[in-house]
């Protein structure tokens, strides 16, 4: 369901504004945290679907992150460790980290 909630939002992100956060890429606003920018983008500029997110443990559907994770929070108290994120580098990416672990 993260990885969803990422990949949904992804296209909104502009690029951080000198230090005060991140810029939508669908309005002038500006959020210092990632996740709240996250939650902007999924509540003001996303189409809502009500079975975006899917609760494992019973039928609980919902079209916001942040209205799941506090919902599967409180059905799983002590949920399993976070499922990492690994974003796909592109190969000139690759190359120029190959270049700067070459040149120290």
């Amino acid at each position: 369901n993260r990885a969803r909630h990422i990949e949904l939002t992804k296209p909104f992100f502009k690029s951080q504004v000198r230090g005060e956060g991140w810029l939508c890429t669908a309005c002038p606003d500006i959020y210092k945290k990632t996740d709240r920018f996250r939650g902007h983008v999924e509540m003001n500029h996303i189409p809502d679907d009500p079975t975006r997110y899917a609760c494992p443990q019973c039928s609980y559907t919902t079209g916001q992150f942040n209205t799941y994770r506090n919902h599967h929070h409180i059905r799983n108290p002590n949920p399993e460790p976070k499922e990492q994120i690994v974003e796909e580098k592109s190969a000139e990416d690759l190359e120029a980290e190959s270049v700067l672990m070459q040149a120290n």
